[in-house]
Order: structure tokens, then C-alpha cells, then sequence
């Protein structure tokens, strides 16, 4: 029998629980989630949808497409909870529900695809002293109201993402951060994440990274959620990005350090055209022979 999760937002943060698994709610989870997943990758169970690494100028996939991230790291033990089921606290509804933000199981042999559901806060039932609610019930033609005074959920009748392995995929950026800590692909970095991009292997890391990052104001820290995200640094090697960026009509200049690793001006304006270069918002035009130009959102064709 697999095992339902949930996942839960407190202040404390995002963390696993286990449903109840004596209860016929995991059989039916992995069943309907199960159906799903082949209307995830594909359109009407025909046609495959074409995948798509995430970039993080474009946050939506179209209707054929489903958008990945390569070596994703859940946060949460997500893996953890699958491997020992016992390992994680059981979902009580009485404390858990108001904060339930999607549920998530197995399938497949070794468990390798784990699906996840993102749950609208508008199909809970939450139970409070005094309340009353009524549901429609329709069993073998017979159609009734029935009173309801415990805690519900409702499935939804898509999935929200699918993990398979070292690859996360969803269709939507915006309903994948509910479920996971995604900042680093898209929103402004914070001060730690600024850290951390710059000890990336193609970088060389300042003499104190930690005061070499405070300077970074809002622009620079979106644009190295840009870079994480696009990834060049990690296809690229450093002179080769040296060299594409010579061959641009924007005047970008990157330098490269004795070490043979990409250098991160001091310049506030330098840094940004260096960070917009590597998140690729500097594009080429086709009608004009002169200028490159700065955009807001680019993605592959």
C-alpha cells in the first residue's frame, strides 16, 4: 500500500506529515493521481507534451509544454518520508488542516514518480464550534444532503508537479512555489543566496563574499535568480561565456581571474550588465544591425 502526505505551512516553515495510511483516502489518492499524471504530460492522453527547462524570465508553460528544473533538492525530506513513512508525524486535522497546502504520493515500482497536488484553500472544510455544513450526496440514483461535522478536503482534478528522480516538473512556476521553496529560481535573492551563487565553481568568490553581496541592491539580487535559474554557469565554461559576451553588440565585459573563473565587478553598473548577460535578458535583434537590447522576459523557441 503506498503512503499520502501532506504538506503543511506553518511560521515554522514547510514540513511533511503522513495520512493516515489504515484509511481507504490513500488508495483513492494514489488511484486518482495515478490518472492524472498521463493528463500532465500529455494533451487529452494523445499527443506528448514537450519538456522544457525552467527559465526563470517565463514562468508559465504553454498548453503543450511542461517545464522542468535539473537537480532539484526538495528541502523539506520529502524523500525521507517515502523511504520511512513512520519517520514523519501523522496529519492531524484538527491542528493541521487550516495550514494544508497540498498532498502528495507515490507511483510506479521503487516509488521513482512522486506526485503532488496542489490543495485550494477553497475546498477545505475547516470545523469550527458551531458551524454546520451540508454536502451533496448522490449514491446509487439516490440524491440527498447529508450534514458534515468533521474536516474535508477535495481533490483537484489535475496535478500541481511530478518528481521523478533528479527532475521536478510543472506546468505552472507560480502554483509549484506553493508547494516548494523555489525562491532561488525567481524571486529577488536574498543576502545567503547571493552567497552561494557567488561560490559557484565558474566564480570567483570574493576575498569576504558576505560583505561583497550586502552591496548587491534589488536589481542585482533578481538578476542572479535569472542566472541561477537560466544556468549558463553550470553549461558554459567561463572563457567561453568570456568570448560570447565580446562577440555582443551590448558591450559586455567580463573578465576572468587567474583561476580561469568569471569575476563579478565591484561596479554596481558593470555588475548588472555582467549579471544580465549571464541570465540572458540581452538579446540580439533581427531588424537592427546596431544595438543589442534589454528584455524582460526571453525564453528558446
Amino acid at each position: 500500500m503506498t503512503t499520502l502526505f501532506a504538506i503543511v505551512k506553518t511560521n515554522c516553515g514547510r514540513e511533511v506529515r503522513r495520512i493516515d495510511t489504515n484509511s481507504k483516502i490513500s488508495d483513492a489518492a494514489t488511484s486518482e493521481f495515478t490518472k492524472q499524471y498521463s493528463d500532465f504530460f500529455s494533451l487529452c492522453g494523445a499527443e506528448e507534451r514537450k519538456k522544457r527547462r525552467f527559465e526563470a524570465t517565463w514562468t508559465k508553460a504553454n498548453e503543450n509544454e511542461v517545464l522542468f528544473i535539473e537537480n532539484f533538492v526538495d528541502g523539506i525530506g520529502i524523500s525521507d518520508a517515502i523511504k520511512d513513512p513512520t519517520s514523519v508525524s501523522i496529519f492531524d486535522p484538527a491542528k493541521d488542516m487550516p495550514y494544508l497546502r497540498g498532498m502528495f504520493t507515490t507511483s510506479g515500482e521503487g516509488f521513482e514518480k512522486i506526485l503532488f497536488q496542489l490543495v485550494d484553500y477553497r475546498h477545505l472544510i475547516i470545523r469550527a464550534k458551531g458551524d454546520r455544513w451540508w454536502y451533496f450526496w448522490e449514491s446509487g440514483g439516490r440524491k440527498t444532503y447529508i450534514e458534515q461535522l468533521s474536516y474535508s478536503f477535495c481533490f483537484d482534478s489535475k496535478l500541481t508537479a511530478v518528481c521523478e528522480g533528479r527532475f521536478l516538473y510543472f506546468r505552472s512556476f507560480n502554483n509549484a512555489s506553493m508547494l516548494f521553496d523555489l525562491s532561488k529560481y525567481m524571486k529577488e535573492a536574498s543576502v545567503e543566496t547571493v552567497v552561494e551563487f557567488l561560490s559557484h565553481n565558474s566564480i570567483e568568490t570574493p576575498e569576504n563574499a558576505s560583505e561583497f553581496a550586502e552591496a548587491f541592491n534589488s536589481t542585482h539580487k533578481r538578476l542572479v535568480s535569472a542566472v541561477i535559474g537560466y544556468g549558463a554557469l553550470d553549461r558554459l565554461a567561463p572563457r567561453e561565456i568570456q568570448v560570447r559576451a565580446k562577440k555582443s553588440r551590448a558591450n559586455v565585459d567580463i573578465d576572468i581571474s587567474d583561476s580561469g573563473k568569471v569575476i563579478i565587478p565591484e561596479d554596481a553598473v558593470a555588475r548588472e550588465k555582467v549579471l544580465q548577460f549571464l541570465a540572458n535578458v540581452i538579446v540580439s535583434s533581427y531588424l537592427d544591425d546596431d544595438s543589442d537590447y534589454e528584455a524582460q522576459a526571453t525564453r528558446r523557441l
